[in-house]
């Protein structure tokens, strides 16, 4: 296998129309695949050698950049490579794959229209949202802080909120939200994680008075 340097290095990201060619350089994406947060693609050209190439795709300032790119004449071997790229990507979600993959339920929540104020309540996410992958109560579930979309009757859909498994803040869309979590349906874990969360952005707020 060929690295690719100069030909299949970055591609500025535009809306492509129906049925138009994804290109990468002077390259066709002819194969793309999504695993966890990694998209890899394989792609093929009309004139150049190396033909074909595989390459992780790493998004970027607007352009989508391949500064892992290699290529090779023999399809075969190239698809080889795109075979083993996904195997890695595989292995890395199997090392942070989550033992509980319980996923909240409409009938856990309450509706969102029933608070005038999300800010301080544990809203959940809808699952259907998230990659397959991700699909479990530990990326549904967030600790509301701010944005427009946290209040009733404010026009705009963002709500901000702390996710409770990794304690960072994140972007939500109010429509995008199921409701907030019953108390009585709280996984015991997340009970343990929102104590945890609010004694630290306590901790920040008494800092930041000083």
């Amino acid at each position: 296998m060929r690295e690719i340097t100069a030909t299949l290095f970055y591609l500025e990201v535009t809306n492509m129309e129906p049925n138009e060619k994804r290109m990468a350089g002077d390259y066709e994406v002819i194969q793309s695949v999504e695993i966890g947060p990694r998209e890899i693609i394989v792609c093929e050209s009309k004139n150049l050698s190396p033909k074909y190439a595989c390459s992780f795709v790493e998004p970027f300032a607007g352009m989508e950049l391949y500064p892992d790119a290699k290529g090779n004449d023999d399809y075969i071997e190239v698809m080889k490579d795109f075979i083993g790229r996904i195997g890695q990507a595989i292995e890395v979600l199997e090392q942070n794959k989550q033992t509980d993959i319980n996923i909240i339920k409409p009938e856990q929540c309450e509706p969102c229209s029933d608070f005038d104020s999300l800010i301080g309540q544990v809203v959940v996410l809808r699952a259907d949202t998230l990659k397959r992958e991700y699909r479990s109560d530990r990326n549904q579930l967030y600790l509301a802080s701010g944005g427009n979309g946290a209040y009733a009757g404010k026009i705009g859909n963002a709500v901000f909120g702390y996710n409770l498994d990794d304690k960072k803040q994140d972007r939500l869309e109010r429509y995008n939200l199921m409701g907030v979590i019953k108390e009585s349906e709280m996984p015991a874990w997340a009970k343990q994680a929102l104590s945890e969360l609010q004694t630290q952005l306590k901790q920040r707020d008494d800092m930041d008075a000083r």
